[in-house]
């Protein structure tokens, strides 16, 4: 059973040098089309700055967003989430589907249809720049809504409610000091006929109670509002 993962806490010991979604426990993400907006181009969007691969995560040479581990079978995943009070953020949504972005708690049976989940939403997946400010009392997982719908798909950060597969990975944000300031989940929207760039829907993360606003506003990073998010480019 994966550990409840505290992240923004504990941060993430990973071996550097290596290609993300190579090495044991972290899932390959595929490159997307043409186009739509790679994990560098969302980053860079919302945090500033040109964003380059950098070991097992990204930098734009102030700012980096270090991988971290997916799998179930190593402690420390992105799987299971603490309790807290969180700052969520829409800055990316490249899928052409509707989705609701929240959490979820409970259990699921595993047919991947959240049947068995209790989930709270709390962001429309399409309104780039929205944010809410949550306190979540539970161990729970981050979790999208296919549809507007109260009865659409639901899948989570954890693999086992949605037949195995991983659909979210995520990031640890870094200043230039090391300290942690954030997280960011890339989500894939679907199970059947997925591409595996886990681009459909990108969120930012704080934990209160130091707001949002005044936290990146502290440490000048500025660019998160409404102009800074990235919708899906229209195909031509």
């Amino acid at each position: 059973m994966s550990q409840v993962n505290n992240v923004f806490l504990a941060g993430l010991a990973a071996s550097i040098g290596a290609v993300a979604g190579a090495q044991e426990g972290y899932t390959v993400v595929q490159s997307p089309p043409t186009n739509e907006a790679t994990h560098a181009e969302i980053l860079a969007g919302a945090l500033g700055g040109t964003f380059n691969e950098n070991g097992l995560g990204l930098s734009n040479g102030t700012i980096s967003a270090v991988r971290n581990i997916d799998s179930a079978a190593f402690e420390n995943n992105d799987q299971n989430w603490a309790p807290g009070t969180y700052n969520a953020k829409i800055v990316a949504h490249e899928s052409a589907g509707r989705s609701l972005f929240g959490f979820a708690t409970g259990s699921d049976g595993g047919e991947g249809d959240g049947g068995f989940l209790d989930f709270h939403a709390l962001l429309n997946t399409s309104d780039i720049g929205s944010s809410v400010t949550v306190q979540i009392p539970e161990q729970f997982r981050w979790a999208l809504q296919l549809g507007n719908s109260t009865n659409g798909h639901v899948y989570t950060s954890r693999e086992s409610d949605n037949n195995g597969l991983d659909v979210m990975v995520s990031y640890t944000i870094r200043n230039e000091a090391d300290k942690v300031i954030g997280m960011a989940l890339f989500f894939e929207d679907r199970i059947i006929g997925s591409d595996r760039d886990f681009n459909d829907v990108a969120v930012l993360l704080t934990l209160a109670p130091t707001p949002q606003s005044a936290l990146l506003g502290m440490l000048g990073l500025g660019g998160l509002g409404a102009a800074a998010g990235r919708r899906r480019r229209p195909i031509t």
